[in-house]
């Protein structure tokens, strides 16, 4: 008895905001690079893009908003040296769940972690084509969201820095180095 009491308080209390659910497509340009060097080569950012799709659920009776992600992001690094030009393309699913605090009335800063799958990952040198790499990074992430939203009108501005928190190097040079991947998000998308 008691479980079903808890179950319909939870279950009141989960759609009590229905009617304020937001949802909506989002897609965006992301630039990442990795934290240290790789085999001695400093990395740089590397543009990537993302596309998919957000959910914004009111907490009732909070200034604070939830917000779920479910995202197809490119990430990696960009290596120049002398002689030397290659970019490690590494595509994501993530997963993200962030809260949400008004300073603003449409405007807001958030926090949350993310969890990225990885689906595929390669390497283009100089105009040589690409090798796959997907086995030499760790299947996972995951990381820090920290940003900033602001909503004009029906749309979804967003500005976003995800740390990695996760070693995703496998077994590049035996694994015996870190890898850890920083992102910057520039993300637009349309309420619903």
């Amino acid at each position: 008895m008691k479980k079903m009491v808890m179950m319909i308080l939870c279950l009141t209390f989960l759609l009590s905001g229905v009617s304020a659910l937001e949802y909506g497509p989002k897609l965006g340009l992301a630039f990442s690079k990795y934290t240290d060097k790789v085999e001695g080569l400093a990395p740089k950012f590397k543009t990537g893009f993302l596309i998919g799709a957000f959910l914004r659920i009111p907490v009732t009776g909070m200034p604070l908003t939830v917000i779920g992600e479910a995202l197809y992001t490119q990430k990696g690094a960009h290596f120049e040296e002398e002689g030397f030009d290659a970019d490690i393309k590494m595509d994501y699913f993530e997963m993200a769940l962030l809260g949400k605090y008004p300073l603003l009335p449409h405007v807001g800063i958030y926090l949350g972690p993310s969890l990225s799958l990885l689906t595929k990952a390669e390497i283009e040198q100089d105009g040589s084509g690409s090798d796959d790499l997907t086995d030499d990074f760790k299947g996972s992430e995951f990381s820090l969201n920290i940003g900033g939203q602001a909503d004009v009108k029906s749309f979804v501005f967003d500005l976003r820095f995800n740390f990695g928190l996760t070693d995703i190097n496998d077994s590049i040079n035996g694994g015996d180095f870190s890898i850890k991947t920083n992102t910057l998000t520039l993300s637009a998308g349309y309420i619903f």
